[in-house]
């Protein structure tokens, strides 16, 4: 069964599940950030999404919803472990990601995807996310949500 919360884990669990799924990140985590900061910067201020089956993590996402405005949040980590692709956990993580949003009065969702991810980059237009930047190695999408 599959379940998706909202639940604040400390730092040494964000960083335990970047460890141990080092694999699904491409290109890998580790090369682009500093894990240690990262995990710490998500632990403080970031909304956390962690999806299970059964009892199982399956996956995590990590946003920031911190716009003065509320003109976005932001999606910095989305990761569904490779044993349970395939089977919509993604879309179900995102859908609770949108429903927080909104609920919290944002407009839009912004994220970044790497150019060399085809897939992870086939997977957000096809939820309807739109090109708004070219930069370097990267693609920065947005979602208008109402």
């Amino acid at each position: 069964m599959l379940l998706i919360k909202q639940e604040n884990k400390s730092k040494e669990d964000i960083l335990s599940y970047f460890f141990q799924n080092q694999e699904i990140f491409q290109p890998p985590l580790e090369k682009r950030v500093d894990l240690n900061y990262f995990a710490n910067k998500i632990y403080e201020n970031g909304i956390q999404f962690w999806a299970f089956f059964d009892i199982e993590v399956a996956g995590f996402a990590a946003c920031y919803f911190n716009h003065p405005k509320k003109e976005f949040g932001y999606i910095t980590t989305i990761s569904i472990k490779e044993k349970f692709q395939g089977k919509g956990l993604g879309k179900e993580i995102i859908k609770e990601i949108f429903n927080f949003a909104k609920k919290n009065e944002f407009k839009k969702i912004r994220l970044e995807v790497n150019l060399e991810n085809k897939k992870v980059l086939d997977f957000y237009e096809s939820l309807n996310f739109k090109l708004i930047e070219n930069e370097n190695s990267s693609i920065f999408m947005e979602k208008y949500l109402i």
